[in-house]
C-alpha cells in the first residue's frame, strides 16, 4: 500500500523524512512517497501527481508553519479526491481547533503516542496485508521510541512562529 507523505517548511520536511523511513518498520507493505525522494531530471509534478493518484492514504504534516501552505492544501485535495483514499492531517504542536481551511473536515491527530498508535492502526487496517493485532503492537512499541526521539529533537531545535511562514518549494 501507498502512503504519500506531504509536507511544507523545513519543519514539516524533517517531520516528513522521520515519518518515511519509521512507517515502513511499523508496517513492512507500506511504500512511501517522500517528495524529496524524487531523482534528479525527473519532473517533480508529474512525479508528485502520479503518486498522488497511487497512494490510498495521505499523511499532512501540519505545523503552525504550514497549516495554510497551498501545497498541503492541493495534495490534500487531491488525495481525498482518489477513491477510497484517506487523508489523515498529523499536528505538531497544534490542536485540532486551530486547523483551518479544508483540513479541518479530515479526522486529524495530533502528536502523541496514542494518536500515532490509532493511526497506525488505521493504515493496517487499510492494508491488503495487515499484520495480526499483537504483532502489530509489539513492533509499534519497538520502534516508537526512535520516532518520538527524532520527532522530539526535530521540534526542539526548529522555529516554531505563531505565524503561517511563506510556503516553500517542494523539490
Amino acid at each position: 500500500m501507498k502512503v504519500f507523505i506531504s509536507w511544507s517548511g523545513e519543519r514539516g520536511k524533517l517531520i516528513g523524512d522521520a515519518f518515511r523511513t519509521w512507517l515502513p518498520d511499523v508496517i513492512q507493505s507500506i511504500e512511501t512517497f517522500y517528495s524529496p525522494d524524487i531523482e534528479k531530471g525527473q519532473r517533480w509534478s508529474t512525479e508528485i501527481e502520479h503518486n498522488l493518484r497511487e497512494s490510498k492514504l495521505g499523511i499532512i504534516c501540519v505545523t503552525h508553519e504550514s497549516m495554510t501552505s497551498p501545497w498541503l492544501m492541493f495534495e490534500s485535495g487531491a488525495i481525498s479526491n482518489a477513491k477510497l483514499s484517506r487523508v489523515c492531517p498529523l499536528l505538531f504542536d497544534l490542536e485540532t481547533a486551530q486547523l483551518q481551511g479544508p483540513l479541518n473536515q479530515f479526522q486529524a491527530t495530533p502528536y502523541s503516542e496514542d494518536e500515532i498508535k490509532k493511526l497506525i492502526n488505521s493504515i493496517n487496517d487499510l492494508s491488503e496485508n495487515p499484520l495480526n493485532q499483537a504483532q502489530l503492537e509489539r513492533t509499534f512499541d519497538r520502534c516508537w521510541p526512535e520516532l518520538n526521539n527524532t520527532i522530539t529533537n526535530i521540534l526542539k531545535t526548529t522555529t516554531n512562529s505563531q505565524k503561517p511562514k511563506k510556503d516553500h518549494k517542494k523539490t
